[in-house]
């Protein structure tokens, strides 16, 4: 949380979104790797679902931003 609030002022908004929309999957792993929670299919779907979710909106900036070769802002 540190490292995300000290760098989040340097990028632009989307970059940051794109950042934070992996702290699910890290909290996932994390749990299955020391907790050794299970990860079931209905897991999977449900995250996908989520970070599915997440992308779409950024999506259109991110194809505007590649078609004219800026730099996401």
């Amino acid at each position: 949380f540190y490292l995300q609030m000290k760098y989040q002022q340097q990028v632009s908004a989307p970059k940051a979104a794109l950042i934070y929309m992996l702290e699910p999957v890290f909290a996932s792993l994390f749990a299955y790797f020391i907790n050794k929670d299970q990860i079931t299919k209905e897991t999977l779907i449900g995250g996908a679902i989520i970070l599915a979710s997440l992308l779409i909106p950024l999506l259109p900036k991110v194809m505007r931003a590649k078609r004219t070769c800026q730099p996401l802002e």
